[in-house]
C-alpha cells in the first residue's frame, strides 16, 4: 500500500456502509473506486456485520473493515453508528454499497468543501451525489 499523500488526511475518512448479506457488492465497489480514485489520500473504511473484507485483487488503498461489536445481530443503523464511533476523523465521506463510482474523483473539490466546513462550523453536511439526468 502506498503512503497517503494528502497532508489533511487526518480530517476526513471515506466510509462505505454495507452488511454481510451484500458482500458480493464489495469487490465491484472497491474495484470501481480503484479505477476512479486510485490515489485516495484518506483512510477507507467498510462498515459491516461480521465478515472481513479481503480484496480479490490488489487495490491502491487499504480498506479497513469495521465490524459490529458483540454477538447480537444489530440493525443497519446501529452498525453505522458503531462504525462512526470508531472513525477518528472529524469528517466522513459516506456512501453505501451500491453507489458505484463511475467518474474520476476531483479531490480539490473535496478539499474545498472541507475548508468551507472548517470555516463555518454551522455547516453540518454536504451532498456530493450527482445524476446523469439533463436539467436544461
Amino acid at each position: 500500500m502506498k503512503e497517503l499523500k494528502n497532508k489533511n488526511n487526518d480530517r476526513l475518512s471515506f466510509l462505505m456502509a454495507s452488511c454481510d448479506h451484500y458482500n458480493d457488492l464489495w469487490d465491484p465497489f472497491f474495484e470501481c473506486m480503484d479505477i476512479f480514485w486510485p490515489d485516495c489520500p484518506y483512510p477507507v473504511y467498510l462498515s459491516t456485520d461480521k465478515k472481513k473484507y479481503i480484496p480479490r485483487k490488489q487495490l491502491h488503498f487499504m480498506v479497513n473493515t469495521l465490524n459490529q461489536k458483540g454477538d447480537k445481530r444489530e440493525s443497519w443503523s446501529k452498525l453505522l453508528m458503531e462504525a462512526l464511533e470508531q472513525i477518528p476523523t472529524e469528517y466522513v465521506l459516506f456512501t453505501i454499497d451500491d453507489y458505484f463510482m463511475c467518474n474520476p474523483v476531483e479531490e480539490k473539490y473535496i478539499e474545498e468543501i472541507l475548508d468551507i466546513m472548517d470555516a463555518d462550523k454551522m455547516t453540518a453536511s454536504f451532498q456530493l451525489s450527482g445524476t446523469r439526468l439533463k436539467t436544461h
